[in-house]
């Protein structure tokens, strides 16, 4: 009799608050990044030092929200950071959601969440709070996502309740020098040297800084370095030889610090033959009854819209061609008949004007 009575008790209960609904809210792991969005290290945040916490929260039931005011979110920061001056938390998208405040009185900042509208089924997003470091030493960032059932007329049951919980152990260390910062690089072709300038600023404990090359902006070699010597402006010619030569190449630099780290520099394009690409050669020259030439780059590419011209010494036009050409360093040109005499080919650049103009004799 206690036990039917005890039952009905229960089931009158479960209808004076609504019908119950089954979903599934959850926490995965915790994230820390410096404000350009790069994972840190959270055994080494330096103090005083911005940084963001990325905890991702989830519905996981595909079908059921999960009821207003049915749960809540709870973020302890442990003892060692504290929230970034004039964070706030209207600011989050996770506000239309929750509704967020913060409390330190228990020693280290509290921050809940509490559920204020129908959080939507197979739902995800993130919670990012600004921090900074305030205090040496270890500390843990403990998260729950807590079913409270607290003033609501839907009962959530959590349907995995071992998914509701994260945490991240930290420790917060003393300040370093901060990285050089790059404030400007600028790389201009001059004939055959691609003249690199840049400049730094909190140049401390850098050693050196590698000039770097690449022909695609994704493979980088070093062609040169410099000595760190806290100067204003950094100088390096980089010659253009046959392993860097192209149509573009980019360039970075690369500070390396004393103790072996090292940091790039933001990446430049810059022409990468010389300013006499135009100038050509032919093969074979003089020639003997053959029906083509060999026109050769004598420095960088053909890359572009070209007309040739091959006209006599009397300037009339023997050979018209129109070609389009595509990074390469030679082309062959079609002479058939012509007679035996002195001849001018003329190469002209569609695109930028350039021309180069050879003497050619056949035989």
């Amino acid at each position: 009799m206690k036990t039917f009575t005890f039952l009905i008790a229960m089931l009158l209960t479960f209808i004076s608050k609504g019908q119950g609904v089954i979903a599934d809210p959850a926490i995965s792991q915790v994230g820390v990044e410096n404000l350009n969005s790069t994972v840190l290290n959270p055994a080494s945040i330096a103090i005083d030092n911005s940084f963001e916490i990325k905890i991702p929260y989830y519905n996981y039931n595909i079908l059921n929200s999960l009821p207003q005011g049915s749960c809540k979110i709870k973020i302890g920061l442990g003892s060692k950071i504290k929230l970034a001056p004039q964070f706030d938390f209207s600011t989050l998208p996770s506000s239309v959601y929750f509704n967020w405040t913060s409390d330190s009185t228990s020693g280290q900042v509290q921050v809940t969440g509490e559920l204020k509208t129908d959080l939507p089924p197979n739902f995800s997003d993130s919670v990012i709070l600004k921090v900074i470091g305030d205090l040496q030493g270890n500390s843990t960032i403990t998260i729950n996502f807590l079913v409270t059932n607290h003033n609501t007329q839907v009962i959530l049951s959590d349907q995995n309740p071992t998914n509701n919980n994260s945490f991240l152990a930290y420790t917060i260390v003393a300040a370093g020098p901060l990285p050089v910062t790059f404030t400007g690089l600028t790389a201009v072709n001059k004939g055959c040297i691609i003249n690199v300038d840049f400049s730094t600023e909190r140049e401390i404990n850098v050693n050196k800084y590698d000039i770097e090359v690449s022909k695609d902006g994704t493979y980088f070699v070093k062609e040169g370095e410099v000595n760190a010597d806290n100067a204003v402006k950094y100088h390096y010619d980089v010659p253009i030889t046959a392993s860097i030569k192209a149509p573009v190449v980019f360039i970075r630099i690369k500070s390396v610090d004393k103790d072996g780290s090292f940091k790039y520099s933001p990446v430049k394009s810059v022409k990468g033959s010389c300013d006499d690409a135009l100038a050509v050669s032919v093969y074979p020259n003089p020639a003997r009854n053959i029906a083509s030439i060999v026109v050769n780059a004598k420095q960088g590419y053909f890359n572009g819209k070209y007309i040739v011209r091959l006209s006599d010494m009397t300037g009339k036009l023997v050979i018209l061609k129109d070609l389009t050409l595509a990074n390469t360093d030679k082309f062959t040109l079609n002479t058939g008949t012509i007679s035996s005499g002195q001849y001018i080919i003329n190469i002209s650049n569609q695109d930028n004007g350039e021309s180069s103009m050879i003497q050619w004799q056949k035989y």
